[in-house]
This record gives C-alpha cells, sequence and structure tokens, in this order.
C-alpha cells in the first residue's frame, strides 16, 4: 500500500472545516499534518469569523496537530492575502507537504480560485467534501455530536440575531428557506466546540454581540467548566 499523501488543512475553526478534517481521517490516502488558520493582525480573530485565536489552539491542542498562523491586515488585497500565505506556507513545505486541504462545498468560484493560487505556488488542493449537499453535512454534524456556536452572520442575508446560538436542529429549522444550511455562500460561520475528535469539550460562553454595519458577531470566551452558565455548543 503506498504512504498516505501528508496535506495541511485550511482552518477556521467552523463546522465544515471539521467535517472536512474527520473526513480526511477516514481516508487512508491523505494524513494530515498541520492546520493553518488566517487571522487579522492586531485582533487574532479569525478573518470573518472573528474567533479567538486562543480557541483555535484549543482545537489544534485536542487534535494533537501543529497549527500555523497566518497574519493579514483587515480586508486585505488578493496580492497582500496571497502574499502572506506563501509566506506562512513555507515552514510546512519546508517538511515536503506541497498538498493543501479547503472545506468548500459547492461554489464554483472559489474553487477555481483556490486551484489557480496553488498551482501559481506550486502545490496542490484537494477539496475532501466537495459536491456533498449542506443538508447532508448539517445531519451528519448533527448525528455525530459535533457542537457549534454560530459567531458570525452577515446581516445583508440573514438576521444578526442568529449570531450567538447553537448549530443544532432548532437553529436550522428557524432558517429561512433560502439560506444554505453550512452558510456555504457566507450567511453565517461557526465554531467548534465538541467533536469526537476531541477528548473534551471546549468550555465556552457568548460574552456578547457586537459588530456595525454588515456583520454582527458573537465574542466567545472559554469559562471554568465548573462556573454556572457553561455552553459547549
Amino acid at each position: 500500500m503506498p504512504d498516505s499523501e501528508p496535506v495541511v488543512a485550511l482552518w477556521s475553526g467552523g463546522k465544515d472545516a471539521m467535517w472536512m478534517l474527520e473526513t480526511m481521517y477516514d481516508d487512508a490516502s491523505v494524513s494530515v499534518s498541520a492546520l493553518l488558520t488566517t487571522v487579522v493582525e492586531g485582533t487574532d480573530a479569525v478573518t470573518t469569523h472573528g474567533t479567538p485565536l486562543d480557541l483555535i489552539r484549543r482545537q489544534a491542542d485536542r487534535l494533537d496537530l501543529p497549527l500555523h498562523v497566518m497574519r493579514v491586515p483587515p480586508e486585505p488585497s488578493n496580492e497582500t492575502y496571497e502574499a502572506a500565505l506563501e509566506r506562512s506556507l513555507a515552514p510546512v513545505r519546508s517538511r515536503g507537504i506541497t498538498t493543501v486541504a479547503a472545506g468548500d462545498l459547492h461554489l464554483e468560484e472559489i474553487r477555481s480560485y483556490r486551484e489557480n493560487l496553488f498551482r501559481r505556488l506550486n502545490m496542490s488542493v484537494r477539496f475532501p467534501i466537495w459536491g456533498t449537499d449542506p443538508d447532508e453535512v448539517a445531519r451528519h454534524l448533527l448525528q455525530n455530536g459535533t457542537q457549534a456556536i454560530v459567531v458570525s452572520v452577515d446581516t445583508s442575508q440573514l438576521d444578526g440575531c442568529y449570531a450567538g446560538r447553537r448549530y443544532d436542529q432548532a437553529f436550522l429549522d428557524d432558517l429561512p428557506d433560502a439560506i444554505d444550511a453550512c452558510g456555504e455562500n457566507g450567511e453565517f460561520h461557526t465554531f467548534v466546540s465538541y467533536t469526537s475528535s476531541f477528548g473534551s469539550p471546549i468550555a465556552v460562553r457568548v460574552a456578547d454581540i457586537h459588530g456595525t454595519g454588515r456583520m454582527r458577531y458573537a465574542r466567545l470566551e472559554e469559562i471554568n467548566r465548573t462556573e454556572e452558565g457553561v455552553a459547549t455548543a
């Protein structure tokens, strides 16, 4: 049997990234060797999601995977983003890893952009969950006990009141019909606080809802599990 291909997973800490990871765990042809997450300079919050980097580190610790952090300015140009990506991938490439994995589901424009970008960087890109129906992804996540919180909402597509809610069946039932069950069009983003790949939940709570203009964010904070009001999802 040939050796498995080492990959670095593009990591947001959200539900789609987590399902992508667990899909690769079940694929003997690949071996997840590292995570790469992108945060905004100054805030160290995951781009678009707003998740604090410290919570992403907690996920990486539970997954026992090295985490590489890429920092970009707010709303970077493609040129700035791509230069930062190339720099951030240098340590990974030095270990002989030349493949990345992305958790995209069905947006052809995004897939094409990634394929062209990594081709220019002399790397390849995998899409382990590409083409999966978003409703199927949602069912899979809930049936397998994944717990997640909606950490950001694009209010041009979805009411800001959804920020801070658990990603559960009640949330899905309340979504307007036009909204993708996985938020693939950027309607919302999540943070996974528990999955079967974790040894224990990451105990967090919503500290506040904030944001002006288009985006609403649920600011999460980690808490002692003995405190009242612990929310692992």
